[in-house]
Protein backbone atom coordinates (compact mmCIF):
# COMPACT_ATOMS: atom_id res chain seq x y z
CA UNK A 1 0.00 0.00 0.00
CA UNK A 2 1.29 3.45 -0.88
CA UNK A 3 1.98 5.76 2.06
CA UNK A 4 -0.55 8.49 2.71
CA UNK A 5 0.38 11.97 1.49
CA UNK A 6 1.66 14.17 4.31
CA UNK A 7 2.55 17.75 5.05
CA UNK A 8 5.59 18.70 7.12
CA UNK A 9 7.44 21.97 7.73
CA UNK A 10 5.54 23.75 4.96
CA UNK A 11 6.29 21.13 2.32
CA UNK A 12 3.53 19.17 0.68
CA UNK A 13 4.19 15.47 0.31
CA UNK A 14 2.75 12.94 -2.11
CA UNK A 15 2.88 9.19 -2.50
CA UNK A 16 5.37 7.65 -4.89
CA UNK A 17 5.33 3.92 -5.69
CA UNK A 18 7.22 1.79 -8.22
CA UNK A 19 7.64 -2.00 -8.43
CA UNK A 20 5.86 -2.43 -5.08
CA UNK A 21 8.12 0.01 -3.24
CA UNK A 22 6.27 3.03 -1.85
CA UNK A 23 7.53 6.26 -0.27
CA UNK A 24 6.21 9.68 0.72
CA UNK A 25 8.18 12.37 -1.13
CA UNK A 26 7.89 16.14 -1.58
CA UNK A 27 5.48 17.30 -4.28
CA UNK A 28 7.54 18.24 -7.33
CA UNK A 29 10.00 15.36 -7.03
CA UNK A 30 9.19 13.52 -10.23
CA UNK A 31 10.34 10.30 -11.84
CA UNK A 32 13.18 11.00 -14.30
CA UNK A 33 14.72 7.54 -14.65
CA UNK A 34 13.53 3.98 -14.09
CA UNK A 35 15.42 0.80 -14.82
CA UNK A 36 15.08 -2.82 -13.81
CA UNK A 37 12.45 -5.29 -12.70
CA UNK A 38 10.71 -6.23 -9.47
CA UNK A 39 13.79 -8.35 -8.65
CA UNK A 40 16.29 -5.51 -8.92
CA UNK A 41 16.34 -1.99 -10.24
CA UNK A 42 17.02 1.68 -9.82
CA UNK A 43 14.98 4.88 -10.04
CA UNK A 44 15.69 8.58 -9.75
CA UNK A 45 13.39 11.42 -8.72
CA UNK A 46 14.32 15.04 -9.43
CA UNK A 47 12.99 18.50 -8.71
CA UNK A 48 13.39 21.43 -11.10
CA UNK A 49 17.09 21.76 -10.18
CA UNK A 50 18.63 18.32 -9.76
CA UNK A 51 18.27 14.67 -8.77
CA UNK A 52 16.91 14.57 -5.20
CA UNK A 53 16.29 10.87 -4.55
CA UNK A 54 17.84 7.66 -5.79
CA UNK A 55 16.39 4.28 -4.95
CA UNK A 56 18.03 0.91 -5.59
CA UNK A 57 16.48 -2.46 -4.76
CA UNK A 58 17.28 -6.12 -5.11
CA UNK A 59 16.04 -9.42 -3.84
CA UNK A 60 18.11 -10.79 -0.96
CA UNK A 61 21.82 -10.40 -0.55
CA UNK A 62 24.47 -12.33 1.36
CA UNK A 63 26.02 -9.50 3.40
CA UNK A 64 24.52 -7.95 6.52
CA UNK A 65 23.16 -4.41 6.25
CA UNK A 66 26.08 -3.12 8.33
CA UNK A 67 28.68 -4.88 6.14
CA UNK A 68 26.97 -3.64 2.96
CA UNK A 69 27.04 -0.02 4.19
CA UNK A 70 30.72 -0.37 5.19
CA UNK A 71 31.65 -1.77 1.76
CA UNK A 72 29.65 0.92 -0.06
CA UNK A 73 31.24 3.77 1.92
CA UNK A 74 34.67 2.21 1.41
CA UNK A 75 34.18 2.24 -2.38
CA UNK A 76 33.02 5.87 -2.29
CA UNK A 77 35.97 6.92 -0.13
CA UNK A 78 38.49 5.22 -2.44
CA UNK A 79 36.90 6.87 -5.50
CA UNK A 80 36.93 10.31 -3.82
CA UNK A 81 40.61 9.88 -2.87
CA UNK A 82 41.46 8.90 -6.44
CA UNK A 83 39.62 12.00 -7.75
CA UNK A 84 41.06 14.29 -5.05
CA UNK A 85 37.58 15.07 -3.67
CA UNK A 86 36.97 15.74 0.01
CA UNK A 87 34.88 12.92 1.50
CA UNK A 88 33.33 12.47 4.94
CA UNK A 89 30.85 9.96 6.26
CA UNK A 90 28.86 9.37 9.43
CA UNK A 91 27.17 6.08 10.29
CA UNK A 92 24.50 5.07 12.76
CA UNK A 93 22.25 8.10 12.33
CA UNK A 94 18.90 7.87 14.08
CA UNK A 95 16.69 8.95 11.20
CA UNK A 96 14.33 5.96 11.02
CA UNK A 97 13.68 2.69 12.77
CA UNK A 98 11.42 0.85 10.33
CA UNK A 99 9.42 -2.00 11.83
CA UNK A 100 10.17 -5.43 10.41
CA UNK A 101 13.43 -4.36 8.79
CA UNK A 102 17.14 -4.50 9.50
CA UNK A 103 18.20 -0.95 8.61
CA UNK A 104 21.02 1.55 8.93
CA UNK A 105 20.91 5.28 8.23
CA UNK A 106 24.06 7.21 7.37
CA UNK A 107 25.38 10.36 5.68
CA UNK A 108 28.18 11.02 3.29
CA UNK A 109 29.41 14.28 1.86
CA UNK A 110 31.56 14.94 -1.17
CA UNK A 111 30.48 17.47 -3.80
CA UNK A 112 26.92 17.00 -2.43
CA UNK A 113 25.42 15.74 0.81
CA UNK A 114 23.58 12.42 0.81
CA UNK A 115 21.48 11.00 3.65
CA UNK A 116 20.81 7.33 3.06
CA UNK A 117 19.05 4.32 4.50
CA UNK A 118 19.82 0.73 3.60
CA UNK A 119 17.19 -1.77 4.72
CA UNK A 120 16.47 -5.47 4.40
CA UNK A 121 12.90 -6.63 4.94
CA UNK A 122 12.53 -9.47 7.44
CA UNK A 123 9.45 -10.73 5.56
CA UNK A 124 10.40 -10.68 1.87
CA UNK A 125 14.21 -10.26 2.05
CA UNK A 126 14.15 -7.30 -0.36
CA UNK A 127 17.09 -4.92 0.10
CA UNK A 128 16.26 -1.25 -0.51
CA UNK A 129 18.82 1.56 -0.60
CA UNK A 130 17.31 5.08 -0.47
CA UNK A 131 19.45 8.19 -1.01
CA UNK A 132 18.18 11.72 -0.38
CA UNK A 133 20.49 14.21 -2.11
CA UNK A 134 21.06 17.88 -1.34
CA UNK A 135 23.59 20.67 -1.29
CA UNK A 136 26.48 20.35 1.18
CA UNK A 137 24.97 22.77 3.74
CA UNK A 138 21.29 21.98 3.13
CA UNK A 139 19.26 20.82 6.15
CA UNK A 140 18.06 17.36 5.10
CA UNK A 141 17.47 15.42 8.33
CA UNK A 142 13.76 16.23 8.74
CA UNK A 143 13.08 15.51 5.09
CA UNK A 144 15.03 12.22 5.20
CA UNK A 145 13.17 11.16 8.36
CA UNK A 146 9.81 11.64 6.63
CA UNK A 147 10.89 9.72 3.52
CA UNK A 148 12.69 6.87 5.32
CA UNK A 149 9.87 6.34 7.83
CA UNK A 150 7.36 6.00 4.99
CA UNK A 151 9.18 3.15 3.20
CA UNK A 152 7.02 0.16 2.24
CA UNK A 153 9.28 -2.31 0.46
CA UNK A 154 6.83 -4.84 -0.94
CA UNK A 155 3.18 -5.04 -1.99
CA UNK A 156 0.62 -5.49 0.75
CA UNK A 157 -1.46 -8.44 -0.40
CA UNK A 158 -2.26 -9.31 -3.99
CA UNK A 159 -1.83 -5.83 -5.47
CA UNK A 160 1.27 -3.83 -6.46
CA UNK A 161 0.98 -0.06 -5.92
CA UNK A 162 2.16 2.45 -8.54
CA UNK A 163 2.10 6.23 -7.95
CA UNK A 164 3.92 8.89 -9.98
CA UNK A 165 3.07 12.14 -11.80
CA UNK A 166 -0.22 12.51 -9.87
CA UNK A 167 -1.36 9.12 -11.18
CA UNK A 168 -1.86 6.15 -8.89
CA UNK A 169 -3.15 2.65 -9.52
CA UNK A 170 -2.66 -0.93 -8.44
CA UNK A 171 -1.83 -3.90 -10.63
CA UNK A 172 -2.25 -7.57 -9.77
CA UNK A 173 0.94 -8.76 -8.02
CA UNK A 174 1.17 -11.78 -10.34
CA UNK A 175 1.20 -9.45 -13.39
CA UNK A 176 4.75 -7.99 -13.45
CA UNK A 177 5.85 -4.93 -15.37
CA UNK A 178 7.34 -6.31 -18.59
CA UNK A 179 8.69 -3.03 -19.96
CA UNK A 180 8.51 0.69 -19.32
CA UNK A 181 9.61 3.67 -21.36
CA UNK A 182 10.03 7.11 -19.84
CA UNK A 183 10.21 10.05 -22.24
CA UNK A 184 9.47 13.73 -21.78
CA UNK A 185 5.69 14.00 -21.55
CA UNK A 186 5.09 10.25 -21.92
CA UNK A 187 5.46 7.12 -19.86
CA UNK A 188 4.55 3.75 -21.32
CA UNK A 189 4.10 0.66 -19.16
CA UNK A 190 3.46 -2.86 -20.40
CA UNK A 191 2.37 -5.58 -17.97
Amino acid sequence: MAPAPAQSSGKQFVSFAWQGIALTVPRGWDLVMADGTARSGHIRLADERSVRLELHWQEGGAQSVSDTVAAYLGRLERRAAKEGTEFTSQRGLRLANPSGKDAECYRWTADRQILAMLSRCNDCGRVVHVHVLGEREEKLKGLARTIFASLADHPDGDWTPWAFYDVSFRSPAELPLARSTLQSGCIRMEF
